[in-house]
């Protein structure tokens, strides 16, 4: 009865669609069962390769659970597929930071940065002058800061404004 009951869940499990597996996805989320998700998600993306948002929401799963090496992977192949980095910018970013290879992230951002939008850039350059102030080079930190406010000036909310600020004073007071 049991090798019935497995079988029977295998060949429906075969027989969803790539939204239904999202939306399984979804819900193992909502119940922090992390596991349940990426299976449902690897099966997804095995479904539809090309299909880049069962991927997208694998690369974000791994990050959420803080395994960045399979996160920046899987990141990494949406972008060899075209996927739009603004889907994913913040969570690639700082997956790329907390691998503490700054001299990956920093390659990865100026070969993006044109194609974040406003908001997305503004957290790039703030992650960035992090790194630079890790790195202590206060001139290429007062170079991402001043970015991200000019890039604030015009539709940032005082929300995002306050925040470029709370940055300055964290790696101003304590890098």
């Amino acid at each position: 009865a049991a090798f019935v009951t497995a079988t029977l869940l295998t060949t429906a499990c075969s027989q969803m669609t790539v939204e239904e597996r999202l939306n399984k996805a979804e819900d193992a989320l909502s119940e922090d069962n992390y596991k349940q998700a990426i299976v449902h998600l690897k099966a997804a993306v095995q479904q539809s390769p090309t299909d880049v948002r069962p991927r997208i929401e694998l690369a974000k799963v791994y990050f959420d659970i803080g395994d960045m090496v399979s996160a920046i992977t899987t990141f990494d192949k949406v972008l060899t597929q075209r996927g739009d980095i603004n889907d994913f910018a913040d969570e690639y970013f700082l997956s790329l930071y907390s691998m503490a290879d700054l001299d990956i992230f920093e390659v990865t951002f100026e070969e993006f940065k044109e194609q974040l939008n406003t908001g997305q850039r503004i957290s790039a350059e703030l992650i960035a002058a992090v790194i630079s102030g890790r790195s202590r080079s206060q001139e290429q930190v007062e170079e991402h800061l001043k970015v991200a406010r000019e890039l604030a000036k015009e539709n940032a909310t005082p929300a995002v404004k306050s925040k470029i600020d709370d940055y300055a004073l964290i790696i101003n007071g304590y890098l």
